[in-house]
């Protein structure tokens, strides 16, 4: 066997808190190749299957994949009740728009969980957001990156995921690709913690501590929303600010939102954090069939967003951005029912004392931080209430243990040389003399 403290266990004790369980982690290195699509089933992907964009793989791509699907069913050892998914999304080159039937349907990326339809975006690369986008990889047109977020319900044990799209034949000329592949499942006691409700009320909708391009403006949907008809069109945008946020390793985002008149599929919301794209979604998954507010047209009206989002700093800023390109009198967005929650179901790493420099969460067993691109010694870990660490010196879970079941943001001595080794985390003696 192997020596060297190798292998980091998690254990929940009693179930004392809420744990996102990682169900799988694919696609997070800066290079992976075709190995890493061994366990998907694959339709109309071409050559390598990879594509190398500027220094960072994505798996599709272009020349890769245009029109065609990657599919994947997982398997937990215990009951779900639902999982969260999120990676990151590239839509290269030409996702222009095309109208069919007073619809833009021509340029479309799906996801479906157990065959149901759960997600959808549509794109066009000259819309204001994305027009200004750089080139990534391909043809010489601006790429445009996303963040898919979903909250989606599973019963049983396993399940399946499919993402898919409609672009056309050719992926010299249009193509996606997705990196950071992430599912979670949440298990044990819900310890989440609300920091924001507000927005549900008619009688008391106080909008004023949201920063908005647009003054402010409520309108009527019917029911009372932030934005909404002749007032949130195209760069429409309206900011919280959060602060004093206690020590935590997701956010949970939700909102009820209204899509109003004749917003089609290429046109969307999108949801920043800190400056990042958490999440982008449109209207046209939803096909209302009524008209309830605005012009004469079908809306989309009281829709349920989740999005959960890794974040560790003590403040966020989130920001909705209507994503039109149409007058407001003609495509609108507005909101209502807006709620913030943080969790703390995973240890967190940290590369300086305090709190400080790069963090990282993890959910279950975390044998070599390395292959993911770590490289800095670990020097402060979180450990939340009623989780415990065991470190293994042999490989699969043989050999003396040591437990670690409290925080320590200054590591030091034999604790910080263990901890690092073992990640996989070179500490050589000089710098464990130095702390470094």
């Amino acid at each position: 066997m192997q020596k060297g403290y190798i292998l980091l266990a998690l254990l929940l004790v009693g179930f004392a808190s809420a744990n996102y369980y990682e169900v799988t982690k694919e696609f997070t290195l800066n290079n992976f190749d075709a190995k890493s699509l061994s366990s998907w089933n694959l339709v109309n992907f071409n050559g390598n299957q990879v594509t190398n964009c500027n220094g960072f793989s994505v798996a599709g791509g272009p020349n890769v994949v245009a029109s065609g699907s990657m599919t994947k069913t997982f398997t937990t050892d215990y009951d779900l009740n639902g999982v969260e998914i999120f990676f990151d999304l590239y839509l290269f080159d030409q996702w222009n728009s095309g109208w069919e039937g007073g619809r833009d349907q021509k340029n479309l990326f799906k996801i479906f969980v157990n065959n149901q339809q759960v997600y959808q975006l549509g794109s066009d690369y000259t819309r204001q957001l994305h027009g200004a986008s750089s080139n990534l990889c391909g043809a010489s047109t601006p790429d445009r990156q996303t963040r898919v977020s979903l909250s989606v319900p599973v019963t049983g044990r396993n399940f399946t995921v499919q993402l898919t799209s409609v672009i056309g034949s050719n992926p010299a000329a249009a193509s996606w690709g997705i990196r950071n592949f992430y599912i979670l499942s949440q298990q044990g006691y819900d310890n989440s913690q609300v920091v924001l409700n507000e927005l549900f009320d008619d009688n008391n909708f106080d909008v004023s501590k949201w920063e908005t391009n647009f003054k402010g403006a409520i309108t009527q949907c019917p029911a009372k929303i932030l934005g909404g008809f002749n007032v949130a069109g195209p760069g429409a945008y309206a900011t919280r600010k959060l602060s004093n946020l206690p020590a935590h390793s997701f956010l949970s985002i939700s909102l009820s939102a209204y899509f109003v008149d004749s917003i089609d599929s290429n046109d969307s919301v999108v949801i920043y954090v800190d400056g990042r794209v958490a999440h982008e979604h449109s209207k046209a998954y939803y096909q209302e069939n009524i008209n309830v507010c605005g012009g004469d047209w079908h809306d989309g009206v009281d829709n349920e967003l989740n999005i959960l989002v890794p974040h560790f700093s003590s403040s966020a800023e989130i920001k909705i951005y209507v994503n039109t390109d149409q007058a407001a009198g003609d495509e609108s967005f507005g909101f209502r029912e807006f709620s913030v929650a943080v969790s703390t179901p995973c240890p967190i790493l940290y590369t300086d004392v305090n709190q400080g420099g790069k963090q990282f969460s993890f959910c279950g067993n975390l044998p070599d931080l390395h292959a993911i691109g770590w490289t800095s010694p670990i020097k402060g870990i979180y450990v939340p209430k009623g989780i415990e660490l065991t470190v293994y010196q042999d490989s699969n879970y043989n050999g003396k243990k040591y437990s670690i079941k409290k925080s320590n943001f200054n590591l030091s001595g034999n604790e910080y040389q263990l901890i690092n080794k073992a990640l996989k985390i070179d500490v050589n003696e000089q710098k464990l003399r130095r702390n470094k």
